[in-house]
């Protein structure tokens, strides 16, 4: 099973789990599973 990453849609850098905001442009967006 492997661990899923996101990337972040501004600028591609790829985020840590549960990672709120992009550490490379300080993008911030809500992850795809977690209902608001």
């Amino acid at each position: 099973m492997e661990d899923e990453q996101r990337e972040c849609p501004n600028c591609g850098t790829v985020l840590e789990e549960g990672e709120p905001e992009c550490p490379s442009c300080g993008e911030s967006f809500i992850d795809e599973d977690e209902v608001l």
